[in-house]
């Protein structure tokens, strides 16, 4: 295989599909797998205030990634205000059941 070859093979669309795959494989690995970003993702949510902008931007981050890449999630047209009324919605959950 000659450069241009594989210049073409790593720029295919099923290439940059795996790449990023393996790239994500790689970073989960160094997280400590699924538990140990959960757990990571958890820690900083504990550290910050409920409503603080920080915070509804992380939990916002995780609904999106799990949107778009979760397995057992079929895609919708959930857009960012969707995702964010949820997110309001788990705080003040969460806000209550520490209230009680």
């Amino acid at each position: 295989m000659n450069e241009l070859e594989a210049l073409k093979q790593l720029t295919a669309d099923e290439a940059t599909l795996l790449s990023a795959r393996q790239v994500l494989v790689e970073i989960m690995r160094n997280f400590g797998g699924p538990k140990g970003f959960a757990d990571l993702i958890t820690a900083d949510m504990g550290a910050l205030p409920c409503g603080a902008p920080a915070r509804v931007q992380l939990g916002m981050n995780v609904l999106k990634a799990l949107q778009s890449f979760g397995v057992d999630n079929e895609p919708d047209d959930a857009d960012d205000e969707d995702l964010e009324a949820i997110l309001k919605d788990l705080i003040q959950q969460q806000s209550d059941d520490g209230d009680s």
